[in-house]
């Protein structure tokens, strides 16, 4: 075989597991907003590993429950990677349902970084909530609601028939 084409093949298969650890890391920490996108508002269907929606790049679409059924609108996990700033409200409750206090976050606008898809609220669960307490200046176990400007890293968006939320961390509070 010629020396050139296996220089060819090494130097994509470097290539290939560079882009691999990039993409699934899971610490990706750039900011995609202004790249073009497949469509402003997308339908979570349409969505495909790579396109950018609401600034944050798409890394896996997948049925949520495959035994439920093929992806769809209300059968959908998709990973974004990428980090926004956002201003909106933070809720801190008691959640009767789950026994367990909980931190959401609701966007004021869809033009906020997060992923914009058809039919879904901006807005999350927060997934580092120790850490985002801390930085909001809340007191653990003593409900509060206000509004903040954050910047969040990373977004899960998970649609299915029963209780699931939208899931990102909080990484700094301005």
């Amino acid at each position: 075989m010629n020396k050139y084409v296996i220089l060819v093949v090494l130097c994509a298969a470097l290539l290939g597991v560079f882009l691999l650890n990039k993409n699934w890391s899971g610490n990706d920490t750039t900011n995609y907003e202004g790249a073009p996108a497949s469509s402003s508002v997308m339908s979570v269907i349409d969505l495909k590993p790579g396109d950018i929606s609401g600034g944050m790049r798409v890394v896996s679409i997948e049925p949520y429950n495959k035994e439920f059924g093929p992806l769809a609108s209300n059968n959908a996990k998709a990973e974004f990677s990428g980090t926004a700033v956002i201003e909106g409200e933070y809720n801190y409750y008691f959640s009767e349902l789950g026994g367990d206090w909980w931190l959401s976050f609701s966007a004021s606008s869809t033009s906020s970084g997060l992923p914009a898809v058809e039919e879904r609220s901006p807005g999350f669960s927060v997934i580092n909530q120790e850490e985002a307490l801390r930085l909001l200046k809340i007191t653990p176990q003593i409900a509060a609601k206000g509004a903040a400007r954050v910047t969040v890293q990373n977004y899960t968006l998970e649609s299915y028939p029963s209780e699931v939320s939208d899931k990102s961390t909080i990484i700094s509070v301005e």
